[in-house]
């Protein structure tokens, strides 16, 4: 077994210089040195796992990730679309990310939508943190203004909130394109 031991020695010498004899103290300092080891082990491990998390940080991509939500919405559970959008706190409105479906175009999904629009399902899912059910687009008169492009493709439209601890994130929406299909809140 192998032992670490602290020692403080005082040689006491002749007049002449020669050693005459020699008081101190020894101390087992093994254990304190195992817990230095085993603090130093620690410290590497840490710093491991930080540089981790940095690398896997730096490879998470937002938008892929949220492509494959769109996608999954749309070709999994059966929603003719499914789109995306996150606060963008510079522009303060919503700014699509993500979609997929019947007439998304880039355009389309890559729009802004201001806080401002009052009539835009999207912008009052977001502001009321609460979703916004609409059974037919062509007939709901809160929505009368909105653009031809999108109610050509939109019959049935689900908006709901993207909400982590208290902050609503975005907006998730999802949609039929015929007024007649299923009850878009099973």
């Amino acid at each position: 077994t192998v032992r670490h031991v602290y020692t403080l020695a005082r040689i006491q010498r002749t007049l002449d210089g020669q050693p005459l004899s020699v008081t101190g103290v020894a101390q087992d300092i093994t254990e304190r040195k195992q817990a230095e080891v085993e603090r130093q082990q620690l410290l590497n491990q840490t710093r491991t796992l930080y540089h981790i998390s940095e690398s896997i940080n730096e490879q998470i991509d937002l938008e892929g990730t949220l492509q494959v939500l769109a996608n999954q919405l749309h070709e999994e559970v059966g929603f003719d679309t499914s789109w995306i959008a996150l606060f963008d706190e510079n522009n303060q409105g919503l700014t699509g990310m993500a979609g997929t479906g019947v007439g998304m175009t880039p355009d389309i999904i890559n729009a802004s939508h201001s806080i401002q629009q009052d009539n835009d399902p999207a912008v009052m899912a977001y502001k009321t943190g609460r979703p916004v059910v609409i059974d037919n687009i062509h007939t709901d008169e809160r929505f009368a203004s909105l653009p031809d492009e999108v109610k050509a493709f939109v019959g049935k439209l689900l908006e709901v909130p993207i909400i982590s601890g208290s902050k609503i994130l975005g907006v998730m929406a999802v949609s039929y394109q015929s007024p007649a299909a299923p009850d878009i809140t099973q």
